[in-house]
């Protein structure tokens, strides 16, 4: 689904993107859209993924757009606040709790249990 977004360029800018629009016979719209598009996918491409349980956490916390993003991301996953607060302390998470924060982050369990067991070692905190 697209998304429309108002944006503030520079004289400048805006000349040199109307010259690209019309050297390509592209509506202006169409190409600055087409162009951020690519650069946000290279930008994001290079962002490093978190490589702890805390910072998979952080990361879905920074998504949620509420004045307690902590206590939505609890109440999202079904874990009590206190438990959520102990992993981000450092405490190893439970294989419950990865699930629930692999869903969250939309990512595989397997992958999220590969990272827990690189950062706590193998053992189990169940």
């Amino acid at each position: 689904m697209s998304k429309r977004v108002h944006l503030t360029i520079s004289d400048t800018t805006y000349r040199d993107l109307e010259r690209l629009a019309e050297a390509r016979g592209r509506p202006l719209a169409s190409l600055a859209g087409f162009l951020l598009e690519n650069a946000v996918a290279e930008l994001a491409s290079k962002m490093p993924e978190p490589s702890t349980i805390q910072g998979i956490i952080q990361l879905c916390l920074s998504r949620i757009q509420s004045p307690d993003p902590l206590a939505a991301f609890c109440e999202a996953i079904q874990l009590e606040k206190p438990e959520v607060d102990m992993i981000l302390q450092g405490r190893q998470p439970t294989d419950g709790q990865i699930l629930a924060i692999a869903t969250a982050a939309n990512m595989s369990v397997r992958d999220l249990d590969i990272l827990v067991k690189q950062q706590y070692g193998n053992s189990k905190s169940n």
